[in-house]
């Protein structure tokens, strides 16, 4: 309990350290999210048993880490195309190490992730 409550007091201080500091650096609140995001995605894969197949694991928490600072820029379309090509080629070269369900599972749930945040 004692581990929860340290960790949420952490987090707290940390969010409320990144809203005072985003009107003076704007950039910080890109970063955050995109932490979060890699952070996310990069449970999910652990969470699935896909963070052993590094052809699509760390593909998939670069993509969250690049996406959401970019959101600002106007040029993700850029990266999910990439990502979606990059994921395709491995799912293609590596067909026999990686199953269709694994690569369904942490390309759709890195989108969503990602895209939601």
């Amino acid at each position: 309990m004692l581990k929860r409550i340290l960790s949420g007091a952490v987090g707290i201080s940390l969010i409320i350290v990144v809203l005072c500091l985003s009107s003076t650096v704007p950039v910080i609140v890109d970063i955050a999210v995109a932490l979060v995001c890699a952070i996310a995605v990069g449970e999910f894969t652990h969470a699935t048993g896909s963070l052993k197949l590094l052809q699509i694991s760390v593909p998939s928490i670069a993509f969250a880490f690049i996406y959401p600072m970019l959101m600002t820029y106007n040029i993700f379309t850029v990266v999910w195309y990439a990502y979606t090509a990059i994921m395709l080629s491995m799912m293609i070269f590596f067909h026999k190490t990686i199953s269709f369900k694994e690569f369904a599972y942490t390309y759709s749930m890195s989108l969503i992730i990602t895209i939601s945040l």
